[in-house]
């Protein structure tokens, strides 16, 4: 049934009353928190926890070690999970928990569980007396992470585990999830302002800070890491190939037209260390969308595992500074990887109409494919011959939009400290 557009603009104003009353409750409530922060007796240390689900996912492992190192912070990692996956067993959830818990252990993060049975429940963190929560994406959140819930006792901080390269509010910013947060750390001071704007007129809580991203701090290399030479190439397909156009997320995934042309191409050059590098939902997807059955998707990884090695985890920086070259559609790689300073084959959809403009701009110094024809001029010279004619012109473009800019951990607890009270 067709709905009038008054009745539209109707809801969408009981929805954005509703929205407002929760937020102006949300900012009532941190101002409490940094006013109790403030009065904290002298040497007692902030406490920070930061909430993951995903190995995959974790982008704040530099904050971690800043605040672990510092004599200022006490970091703590939540172990949760995904409140409602159809796919999940009870054997698939213990066996994801425990790889976070033993990848945690190799990071050297403190870390505790606050998920427990099947189906999974969470507990209440109330107990653990934070001040600063740290979450990392704004879906799959159980209840007790919701940043409606976290003020009343903390202040909800947000670092995307990805980057964005191009600003839909309603991916980005214009949710109740954003505009009830505390504080926002985004890549530069441009983000910040594109970012605000659309919130400028309505009720929120959120600073947009440009502090940077943590992630891009391991990532940004100097002249000779850039030069160095190697025989590493990373092939990172995204997930959204089946996206139809008006879908809420861009379609950027090109694994249909690639994926096995690529695959081939690396079964026919042996002489470079492959590296499949898939986003964690990949898989999934393949299956969900029949693109590919099961045991097809199993094969297709095997193939890769046998000719190179397949990287599932989050912790990629070391993989980045070792590898001459990315093959990709992911947006978000196409600033963690383009912070290293080295070329980007950036795989696009013949019918893709995003453009890349303002602080995105230096994408436009990647090697775009189109098409697989593209693909094997691009990959003869970039790749087989090493040359990278684009070099100078990305640098440039890069170094103005702040992706080889280190410090973010650093600015971001210098941030914190001055929230507390703290000396800076």
């Amino acid at each position: 049934m067709k709905i009038h557009p008054a009745q539209n603009r109707f809801w969408n104003a009981c929805r954005e009353l509703y929205w407002s009353v929760r937020i102006l409750i949300c900012r009532f409530q941190q101002n409490r928190v940094i006013g109790r922060m403030r009065r904290r007796p002298a040497g007692q240390k902030i406490r920070v926890l930061f909430y993951m689900y995903d190995a995959a996912k974790w982008k704040c492992q530099r904050i971690y070690d800043l605040m672990k190192a510092s004599t200022d912070f006490e970091p703590l990692v939540l172990i949760g999970a995904y409140p409602y996956n159809p796919l999940e067993t009870k054997e698939s959830l213990e066996k994801t928990l425990s790889g976070i818990e033993l990848f945690l252990d190799k990071s050297g993060c403190r870390h505790k569980r606050i998920v427990h049975g099947f189906p999974p429940s969470f507990s209440d963190i109330t107990s653990l007396k934070p001040d600063v929560v740290f979450i990392q994406q704004p879906w799959g959140l159980p209840d007790v992470c919701e940043p409606y819930a976290i003020s009343r006792y903390a202040l909800p901080v947000y670092v995307p585990y990805y980057v964005p390269t191009n600003l839909d509010p309603s991916v980005h910013c214009d949710t109740l999830f954003h505009r009830s947060l505390y504080a926002y750390f985004v890549l530069s001071d441009e983000w910040a302002k594109l970012m605000g704007k659309f919130t400028r007129f309505k009720v929120h809580t959120t600073r947009y800070l440009g502090l940077g991203h943590p992630t891009l701090d391991a990532c940004a290399q100097d002249d000779d890491a850039i030069n160095q030479k190697s025989d590493s190439v990373i092939y990172a397909p995204h997930f959204s190939f089946s996206f139809a156009a008006n879908h809420s997320l861009f379609p950027i995934g090109t694994f249909e037209t690639t994926g096995l042309p690529i695959l081939n191409y690396a079964k026919a050059h042996p002489e470079f260390n492959w590296i499949f590098k898939p986003h964690p939902v990949l898989k999934d997807r393949l299956i969900a969308t029949k693109y590919m059955a099961k045991d097809e998707v199993d094969a297709y990884y095997k193939a890769w595992d046998d000719i190179g090695r397949v990287e599932l985890s989050g912790n990629y920086e070391d993989l980045f500074s070792q590898a001459r070259v990315m093959i990709t559609d992911s947006d978000s790689f196409l600033a963690e990887f383009g912070a290293t300073g080295k070329p980007i084959i950036h795989l696009r959809r013949a019918t893709s109409t995003i453009e890349y403009t303002g602080p995105s701009s230096y994408i436009n110094t990647y090697y775009k494919v189109y098409s697989v024809s593209d693909m094997e001029s691009i990959f003869k010279t970039v790749i087989e011959k090493g040359e990278d004619p684009m070099k100078n012109v990305r640098q440039i473009a890069l170094q103005s939009a702040g992706l080889l800019n280190k410090g973010a951990g650093i600015r971001i607890l210098k941030y914190l400290r001055g929230v507390c009270g703290d000396a800076v």
